[in-house]
């Protein structure tokens, strides 16, 4: 997993013109331990810890799976965004570049609709990244 942890982070910064920061540490973890890890306690197949710098994906994560792959590169989004100090209104906002970025290396590795491979529309993503009123 080192070896593709290192490709995405290089693909991240080449993308987004921000600094490479060292890799993350990456935890597996069982799907019920993820939900209660996971902010709001929401299902879902992986999130960056920003205190710890920690990635946490579920236990079925898949390295040969391009959605588990996608899901990997979008956490790992949020571990550059955080190393580089990327100015957002809220984390919810930080979202959008994690979205976009999976969104693209799908396309390049040949999936036709990311959305779908996703499971998730572009709808719902601005609802993600929406920083509460307040």
């Amino acid at each position: 997993m080192a070896e593709l942890i290192v490709a995405l982070l290089t693909w991240i910064a080449v993308e987004t013109a921000l600094v490479m920061p060292p890799p993350p540490h990456v935890v597996l973890v069982a799907e019920d331990e993820m939900a209660e890890l996971a902010p709001r306690h929401i299902d879902v197949m992986g999130f960056y810890d920003r205190g710890t710098a920690t990635v946490y994906l579920r236990a079925d994560w898949d390295p040969a799976d391009l959605r588990s792959r996608a899901t990997l590169l979008h956490e790992l989004v949020h571990h550059v965004q955080d190393f580089n100090k990327v100015p957002s209104r809220c984390a919810a906002e930080q979202e959008i570049l994690a979205y976009e970025l999976a969104v693209k290396w799908l396309r390049q590795q040949g999936v036709a609709d990311p959305y779908k491979a996703l499971d998730i529309d572009e709808f719902t993503i601005m609802f993600f990244s929406t920083c509460p009123e307040g």
